[in-house]
């Protein structure tokens, strides 16, 4: 009897033993949180890049998150870091120092709703600080291309990383690194233009042969030309100015596809008012918005792989730019479907179109899908072999 009481004794000191490591390996990983006071944050990240870390007025998700904050609360602890030297002792609020980790924006938020300060995790020195603001600011609102190219360009430079090493503890590949990196060597006024969303990181890398045509003193009207370029413009004005054309008469150049469009708007409009999709997509020459939706189910029965939103967008356009000839459209689906990108296809399209002979190549083409989707819909499950044989040769289909 005394034997089994020991043996039961041992148990429990063995129990209460494991129990105890557990809950200091446990101790060791969970969050600590305290309440921090504004006044006690002196550090920020050095990798944060928002030009606007808070503005109500411009983004609509800090106005939600500042109506958020006001009726509950700051719920979403911020993330900090502790500043001060002493680790032993009692540390009394308001005598504390901290860095910012993560949380910029709900700080913003608390202060504009009249708060002193909000709860709090403090990060352990072995997390990667620089990286959790990083992902922080990616995982909230959305960062402008140069927001996040200066995020990425403080960890480069802060670390000391090459190229590779800063793409891989971003995430990123290594081309988007270097060209995000690439761009801040870029003349100062496209680089404005990039921080004020003008242009895009691509557009930049784009022009970047030709930026030596972007220093000096340019035109308020050059310039105006310039912030509407896309990257498709940006690679017609670098054909132009390879030529050795000057900078002003290649901005002109790239206009041309904008006066087919007016003199298209020109054109008279004799569609029926009941007039059908099937009946426009045999030949009818012009359609009307109302027939939206049947018109687009008539595409996509054509042309499968050009997503709804994209058909959707396109039929805007040539309502927008009054282009409502069918054939027009048609040919527009059909560039898409090939590959072509979406914000240049209508344009492009009325351009080509001008020339008979490609007017004709087009209408034929068009006209040759319609059988392969006609074809392919007539086919049976078990002709798959088919199928895949069809789809690889017209491409789209």
């Amino acid at each position: 009897m005394k034997k089994a009481d020991q043996d039961l004794q041992q148990t429990a000191r063995s129990k209460s033993s494991s129990s105890k490591r557990t809950l200091t390996n446990l101790d060791r990983f969970a969050p600590k949180i305290t309440f921090v006071l504004f006044d006690e944050i002196t550090e920020n990240s050095p990798v944060q890049s928002r030009t606007r870390i808070f503005d109500v007025d411009h983004y609509p998700e800090d106005k939600e998150l500042y109506e958020s904050i006001k009726a509950r609360g700051v719920i979403t602890p911020i993330v900090i870091r502790d500043l001060n030297t002493v680790q032993s002792g009692i540390q009394k609020r308001g005598e504390r120092a901290f860095a910012l980790i993560a949380g910029h924006r709900r700080i913003e938020a608390a202060k504009l709703a009249g708060l002193k300060g909000v709860p709090g995790i403090l990060a352990r020195d072995e997390d990667d600080h620089d990286l959790m603001t990083l992902a922080e600011n990616m995982g909230r609102r959305e960062l402008s291309s140069y927001e996040r190219a200066v995020a990425i360009h403080s960890l480069k430079e802060g670390r000391g990383f090459t190229i590779r090493k800063t793409a891989g503890a971003t995430g990123l590949s290594s081309t988007t690194v270097a060209r995000m990196i690439s761009a801040f060597s870029a003349p100062e006024k496209l680089q404005e233009m990039w921080k004020n969303g003008s242009l895009t990181v691509t557009t930049l890398e784009v022009l970047k042969k030709h930026w030596d045509k972007f220093e000096g003193d340019l035109s308020k009207t050059t310039l105006a030309k310039v912030e509407k370029i896309s990257k498709g413009d940006a690679k017609d004005l670098c054909a132009q100015l390879d030529t050795g054309t000057e900078l002003e008469p290649a901005l002109q150049s790239i206009g041309i596809i904008e006066q087919v469009k007016a003199k298209l708007e020109t054109t008279s409009i004799n569609t029926q008012k009941n007039q059908t999709a099937s009946t426009a997509s045999k030949g009818d020459k012009t359609f009307k918005s109302e027939q939206k939706e049947a018109i687009i189910k008539a595409l996509r029965g054509v042309f499968p792989k050009i997503k709804a939103g994209q058909l959707n967008t396109l039929f805007d356009l040539a309502i927008a730019n009054n282009a409502k000839d069918i054939e027009v459209l048609w040919a527009a689906a059909l560039y898409v479907s090939r590959g072509g990108k979406l914000d240049r296809a209508l344009g492009d399209t009325l351009k080509m179109l001008q020339d008979r002979r490609i007017r004709s190549l087009l209408a034929r083409e068009v006209k040759l899908m319609r059988q392969v989707s006609s074809q392919l819909q007539s086919l049976k499950r078990g002709d798959k072999e088919v199928k895949h044989f069809l789809q690889a040769i017209f491409a789209g289909s």
